[in-house]
């Protein structure tokens, strides 16, 4: 009886803990379970589910290698399920051969395997089979899923029709935009904004909760902005979401490189260490070709912020990780002319032989002349062979009237329409003009106390000290001996002169200079009075 309410109490702890979603308590009543019942299937089962939503992945991996399949009872979705959360793709695809094909979940999260490694065909097909034999509380989800897929197939020719729902209207977006269709791309990412915005604010969300999880869609939409060249609103949108701080690593990663992309015009040092922190986060929730894209941005920006040896380590590893492409050709070539390396970066740029391609399927343009005359040092530069194979290249189009000779001989062929002689008669009539009179623009400034009745002064252009009215400057110690010597006796200064003059002489009158030409000085100022200092 004892046992029987043990067992009770146990598996009514579960119950509340699974209902209540605290999987923490779970856990612990899982482990008390496993504890007093350790030949329950039941208990290991439960274990293991609470440590999925626990995000524990490597304690569960641990558990299934544990405890004997005995024990823990049939494990292969969850098996499969931990190994994909783990980043372990493969082995989650070998685990779910063990599970049955019937099985709903299993082939869901071979659709998510497939997409995760870019096998987006084979999880289209998944997809359909799912859509024409199952229907639940999820056809949502799974039809967004469907749309994700089919965004990554518009290369190949894949359309879809338009939709409604939030996330089938953001899917939607992202096919039109790898299409091309931005405008119809921008409409359907603000209905999905202003859907999403309604229905998180009906499910009790805050503000700030639900700004986090429209981040997705604003930066997508900033993107479509910078496409449809509204750059201004496209950076100002950015830099809303940035300073949102958004959780999601995806948009993070996103929101840096699409940044740096934006602004490399202007703060091309801040793109730099944007693109350098976005590269430390976390990537897997970007595809193969986000992730190559923002290794590529990371070189560009090396590149054209002269870091040269950084710039020579990114194309390294963007080149070990994707392989080398026509763009990591250029990037290279660039390199290599920055390092005065012109041999290297010549053989760098014309290593493959798509210009030679492209060349030959221009032939058949309208402006087969104009595409003859760009096309032809191409062409030599890719293919080393002889005249005679190029010239059987490109069909003949010149007229065998035109005589080559007289046109060698003409100066104009060989240094253009800026020497070309003109033999034209000259005229022997001088041809007279009368030269227009200049007008003076700037106006003529005088000094303030001009006097034009007065005449100017001769010596104003001598120097100062030649001057009549110059004066010198007296000395400082001229007066030193006046006071000195003995007590009582008087100082007789050596500089003053004593004239005898009887006292009836009559004194000389002041004689009155008549006044010179004007002097142009300026008025003194008057001094200014010095503050009281504050103590």
């Amino acid at each position: 009886m004892t046992t029987e309410g043990g067992l009770r109490q146990c598996l009514t702890d579960l119950t509340r803990a699974d209902t209540s979603g605290d999987y923490q308590k779970a856990l612990l009543a899982a482990n008390r379970l496993i504890r007093r019942y350790p030949k329950e299937h039941y208990a290991f089962k439960c274990k293991l589910v609470c440590l999925i939503h626990l995000s524990m992945y490597d304690d569960a991996l641990t558990l299934l290698r544990k405890t004997p399949p005995s024990q823990m009872g049939e494990c292969a979705f969850e098996k499969a399920y931990i190994l994909y959360r783990l980043e372990r793709n493969d082995d989650a695809l070998e685990a779910l051969k063990a599970c049955d094909k019937t099985d709903q979940r299993a082939q869901e999260l071979r659709a998510q395997l497939y997409y995760r490694l870019d096998r987006f065909q084979e999880a289209l097909e998944i997809f359909r089979d799912l859509f024409r034999n199952h229907s639940d509380d999820y056809d949502d989800e799974r039809k967004a899923n469907y749309l994700a897929v089919v965004a990554q197939l518009e290369a190949m020719g894949m359309k879809q029709v338009g939709f409604t729902l939030r996330h089938q209207l953001y899917n939607s977006a992202c096919q039109l935009i790898e299409a091309g269709n931005y405008e119809l791309a921008l409409k359907n990412l603000d209905k999905s904004i202003a859907l999403c915005r309604e229905t998180l604010s009906e499910e009790g969300l805050d503000e700030e909760e639900v700004e986090d999880e429209l981040a997705v869609l604003c930066v997508q939409r900033a993107y479509v902005l910078h496409k449809l060249g509204r750059k201004n609103e496209a950076i100002e949108l950015y830099r809303t979401l940035q300073a949102a701080g958004p959780s999601d690593i995806g948009v993070i990663v996103t929101l840096a490189n699409n940044l740096a992309s934006a602004m490399k015009d202007q703060n091309i040092a801040d793109a730099r260490r944007k693109l350098k922190n976005a590269l430390q986060l976390d990537q897997k929730k970007l595809s193969t070709r986000q992730r190559r894209i923002l290794m590529l941005n990371n070189a560009l920006v090396l590149l054209h912020s002269n870091q040269r040896e950084p710039c020579r380590r990114a194309l390294d590893d963007l080149i070990k990780a994707f392989g080398a492409t026509r763009d990591t050709r250029l990037i290279e070539a660039a390199l290599c002319f920055r390092l005065n390396e012109f041999e290297k970066a010549i053989k760098v740029r014309f290593k493959c032989r798509s210009i030679a391609a492209s060349v030959y399927c221009c032939i058949t343009s309208k402006y087969e002349v104009e595409v003859f005359l760009h096309c032809i040092p191409q062409y030599s530069c890719v293919c080393s062979c002889n005249e005679t194979s190029i010239v059987k290249v490109f069909p003949v189009t010149v007229d065998e009237s035109i005589n080559v000779d007289n046109l060698e001989e003409s100066d104009w062929i060989l240094y253009g329409e800026k020497y070309k002689q003109k033999k034209e008669a000259k005229s022997e009539e001088i041809v007279t003009r009368k030269l227009k009179n200049r007008k003076r623009k700037r106006k003529i400034r005088l000094p303030k106390n001009y006097d034009p009745n007065v005449p100017p002064d001769p010596e104003r252009w001598l120097p100062k000290q030649e001057r009549a009215a110059y004066k010198k400057r007296q000395k400082k110690n001229r007066d030193r001996d006046i006071g000195r010597g003995t007590q009582g006796s008087v100082s007789t200064n050596p500089n003053v002169e004593y004239v005898s003059a009887s006292p009836s002489s009559p004194r000389p009158m002041a004689v009155t200079m008549p006044e010179g030409p004007r002097q142009m000085r300026p008025k003194q100022q008057p001094k200014k009075k010095k503050k009281p200092s504050k103590f």
